[in-house]
């Protein structure tokens, strides 16, 4: 299901940049809002994941809209983007509990990466989430690799692999042969060679946590608490 975001944003261009951005890299639909008074109407009528929040509105601060609580959609779930970027204008934004703040101009990146921490620290992705290391992270049943900031989804065949290995333990090349297959590649092991080659790039920095062992087969080394419930991320 996709996330449910709100944009609070009266410049229709960089709106448009913002649902195709969230929309291609977070499986997220927007509703829109250039103004207060309609911001409140959508938040009184729905629960969203994250709300995306300009200060500088045509019909006043947007932060108005935190202060007084309008709706059920909880403030640390709000992030400010915002051209009012001086210290005090974010501490105020920040005193008042929103997630965080982010001046204009920005980084689509780094806005990615914002969005991304605050969904998982308000628990919005409710799947399992495997830790690899400490800035990596893989989400089974979205087939997505979170690096270091960065999410990406993979193929199923690199999917598939990722969470046999995460099931622990040296997996042999027969093990691997007999599991594995979802596209219909036979898996010989110059196959399984590729494969494991292939998904420890995509690893990037953190390609060492796979690793081979001779003549046993192949080991995902998963950080000490593995299994991490979203809201302790």
């Amino acid at each position: 299901m996709a996330r449910q975001v709100l944009l609070i944003e009266d410049d229709p261009a960089l709106c448009q940049r913002l649902e195709t951005m969230l929309a291609k890299n977070l499986d997220c639909h927007c509703d829109t809002a250039p103004m207060i008074v309609l911001a409140k109407n959508l938040l009184r009528e729905n629960e969203y994941d994250m709300v995306i929040l300009d200060r500088q509105l045509p019909d006043g601060d947007g932060l108005e809209l935190v202060r007084r609580g309008i709706g059920i959609t909880p403030v640390s779930q709000y992030l400010i983007l915002s051209g009012w970027g001086s210290l005090s204008d974010r501490e105020s934004g920040l005193r008042d509990g929103v997630f965080d703040y982010l001046v204009k101009p920005f980084s689509p990146v780094e806005l990615l990466e914002k969005a991304k921490r605050l969904m998982l620290a308000n628990n919005s992705w409710r799947e399992e989430i495997i830790k690899i290391d400490e800035t990596a992270y893989f989400l089974p049943a979205r087939s997505e690799l979170i690096i270091d900031g960065h999410c990406r989804r993979l193929p199923p065949s690199d999917s598939e692999l990722l969470a046999f290995l995460a099931q622990g333990g040296i997996k042999s090349a027969e093990q691997l042969r007999d599991n594995l297959g979802c596209c219909g590649e036979k898996m010989t092991k110059n196959a399984i060679a590729i494969r494991i080659s292939r998904l420890r790039a995509k690893l990037g920095r953190h390609r060492s946590r796979l690793r081979a062992h001779y003549r046993s087969g192949y080991q995902l080394q998963l950080a000490a608490n593995a299994m991490v419930d979203t809201k302790m991320i």
